[in-house]
């Protein structure tokens, strides 16, 4: 036995869904005009909005000079894309789009009042020098929290009407002159008199003003503006807004990029004036070991007793060698004057040597000096010779020549003797001052290395000194400079047409609306209407072909059709009809369509109960009636149980027929009923009247 694959879920049917349009098409039509009327009323109603965009150019921020810059960090930014790195632009970014630019831009704008001007039900932006002034005491906008909203009334005499709701709380004033103050719970309420206001005018002029505080005015400003890069090979960045009336928008993206250059010039100022404080303290410091310092380098020339070790250092040497110089020639004279008194007071009566010392105050001339002793006691020595050679013993010239001799003798011994002790004295004189000089000499490297200490820490503090001078004027530069990290490109430009974002907003909203208003109208017809109308009703179970349709106003051209369901290919048949929700008329044009076509049909319809005819004595009955060759109709006594007879109506030469009322019987309901039942053997009717 075949089984029929049925569902209990209301499936989507096009066919289905047109009939529950169609049905109900004027609740739809008003529906949707009611929509597009609303929306239309919304774009009309609504103050249009323009865009408005800027471009700011983020230049290099490092305030390090060029010449004195890291030069890795120079090649970084020679071949970098422009002239600041992807990541400086995106914290350019980040800093542009923060809370206290925008609450800062608000405070500036005094973007916490919005005072709209009512013509019927449009209203107008008042922004740039309004008529009237209504605002709060800046310390109660930076703390308010609940939004206040006033209804004010302009007579043509400059009184003035305001009804003022703050939260729960509201107040009103009736023809109060300007200025007026209207307290509430959170602050008084200022109205005063605008720059633009005409007291020449006949007639009231009605205006709405909103105050907010200054968090919400900041947090929606935030989602306003748009911050991007502009270009990816570039570093500019785009600010856009899309805002009501064309004057506020561009004076909100101007004063961002203005409060965006206070702030980064803050940073750099506070910057600045930190440094200098540290490199005063640096300097002060620097500048008291630097004086230490140098009085260490006066000391140890002092106790040195050098100015300058490269220019001492050969003299030092040279007066080394002449006092070695002078001590040998000291040491010369006196050997020689040792050997001339040893010499002579030995009694040595022959010539005696002279000076040949070099240099030497011995060696002088034979008229001064011991060289002219020296040379007269040789010339007597030798005259006393010659007289020797002739003279006889006694000789007066000979005696004389002696007693001449006797007397330069002792002449020379005492001189020579003082000689001797000047000259040793002048030698313990040399060679004291040859040790001293040697000795400074041999000091002298000590004194060096000792001496490049001090004047390398010396050169150290020196350099350290004018290196910190030099960033101290960098940043006394950079804390009276006043350039700008952002370089405004473009001020902020308005579009001369109104933004078509927010109306193509609300039509695709309205048309979402529309499509969600029908899709729920017909979702809600198909599932609490769900009545068995048409043969396509039952297409998911697929018994669309096998239903047909009977106009008992009509009957013949539904009765053929359903003949032709009945007799197509079958030898005769038993046909089991339930009737559910439809007049028994129906079987009676179903019979006569069969017997106008020479078909015999009979009808059983004295059973009464469905048990009955699961008994074998009504499957004899049933056999010998189809037996003849005739169709025969039987009718189930209990229509609403016809899913018992699922055994009877799927045996060979049996169908079920049923008849049921259009609009009357449950769909889903009767799906369900029919699952188990094979659809070759089953024959839908919809009557109708």
């Amino acid at each position: 036995m075949a089984t029929n694959t049925t569902t209990d879920k209301n499936e989507i049917d096009l066919r289905r869904i047109a009939r529950a349009i169609r049905s109900h098409r004027w609740i739809y039509l008003g529906g949707c005009a009611l929509i597009a009327a609303m929306a239309t009323a919304f774009c009309c109603i609504t103050q249009p909005r323009y865009e408005s965009t800027a471009t700011m150019l983020i230049e290099d921020s490092s305030s390090e000079p060029a010449q004195t810059a890291n030069p890795m960090a120079q090649m970084m930014r020679t071949f970098s894309i422009g002239g600041a790195s992807t990541t400086s632009v995106d914290n350019e970014i980040m800093l542009v789009n923060t809370m206290d630019v925008m609450r800062r831009t608000v405070t500036a704008l005094n973007l916490n009042t919005e005072l709209s001007e009512r013509h019927g039900l449009r209203k107008r932006l008042l922004f740039a020098e309004p008529p009237l002034l209504v605002g709060m005491a800046r310390s109660v906008l930076d703390t308010l929290t609940v939004p206040v909203k006033a209804e004010i009334t302009l007579h043509p005499d400059g009184k003035v009407s305001a009804s003022l709701k703050a939260g729960k709380y509201s107040a009103q004033v009736s023809d109060a002159t300007l200025p007026v103050s209207i307290p509430t719970p959170l602050g008084d309420v200022t109205i005063a008199t605008g720059p633009s206001l005409d007291t020449a005018s006949t007639d009231s002029r009605r205006f709405v003003a909103a105050l907010t505080g200054t968090p919400e005015a900041s947090a929606m400003l935030y989602k306003k503006v748009i911050i991007e890069i502009a270009d990816k090979m570039s570093d500019a960045i785009s600010l856009t807004i899309t805002d009501v009336g064309r004057d506020r928008g561009r004076a909100i993206l101007d004063e961002v990029m203005r409060q965006y250059n206070i702030k980064r010039l803050e940073r750099t100022h506070l910057i600045a004036e930190a440094e200098i404080r540290f490199l005063d303290e640096r300097i002060a410091d620097i500048f008291s070991e630097l004086t230490e310092s140098e009085k260490r380098v006066e000391q140890f020339k002092t106790k040195a007793n050098f100015i300058s070790i490269g220019n001492e250092a050969p003299i030092l040497l040279e007066k080394s060698l002449d006092s070695h110089e002078e001590t040998l020639k000291t040491t010369a004279e006196i050997a020689y004057f040792e050997q001339i008194l040893n010499t002579l007071r030995q009694g040595h009566t022959g010539l005696l040597p002279a000076v040949v010392i070099p240099g030497s105050s011995a060696s002088a001339g034979s008229e001064s000096g011991p060289n002219a002793f020296i040379t007269a006691y040789n010339e007597q020595v030798m005259l006393r010779q010659e007289l020797l050679r002739s003279a006889k013993p006694g000789n007066t010239a000979l005696i004389a020549a002696e007693q001449r001799i006797d007397q330069l003798r002792t002449s020379i011994i005492s001189s020579f003797t003082q000689l001797l002790e000047g000259a040793r004295m002048a030698e313990d004189r040399r060679k004291g001052a040859t040790g001293a000089l040697d000795s400074h000499l041999h000091a002298l490297p000590s004194y060096e290395r000792e001496f490049m200490e001090i004047f390398r820490d010396n050169n150290i503090k020196n350099e350290l000194y004018t290196f910190l001078l030099q960033k101290r004027e960098n940043a006394l530069l950079q804390y009276h400079s006043e350039n700008t990290t952002g370089f405004i490109i473009d001020p902020a430009i308005t579009a001369l047409k109104p933004s078509a974002r927010r109306p193509l907003t609300v039509t695709a909203l309205a048309l979402v609306a529309m499509l969600g208003f029908i899709g729920a109208g017909v979702s809600f017809t198909l599932r609490c209407r769900d009545r068995l109308a048409d043969p396509f009703d039952l297409r998911r179970c697929g018994l669309e072909e096998r239903t047909a349709v009977i106009d008992l106003t009509k009957p013949r051209d539904g009765a053929r059709t359903l003949r032709s369901l009945i007799t197509a290919g079958r030898t005769p048949l038993t046909i089991y009809t339930a009737l559910i929700d439809a007049p028994g008329e129906a079987i009676t044009a179903i019979t006569d369509a069969m017997q106008r076509a020479g078909m015999t049909a009979d009808i059983i319809n004295d059973v009464t109960d469905n048990d009955t005819l699961l008994s074998p004595a009504f499957d004899s009955r049933a056999k010998a009636a189809t037996s003849a060759g005739h169709y025969l109709f039987v009718e189930v006594p209990d229509p609403g149980h016809f899913d018992e007879l699922h055994t009877l109506a799927d045996a060979d030469g049996a169908a079920l027929l049923l008849i049921v009322g259009r609009n009357t019987t449950g769909r889903r309901h009767l799906i369900r009923q029919l699952e188990g039942f094979d659809p070759k053997h089953l024959i839908i009717a919809i009557s109708t009247t």
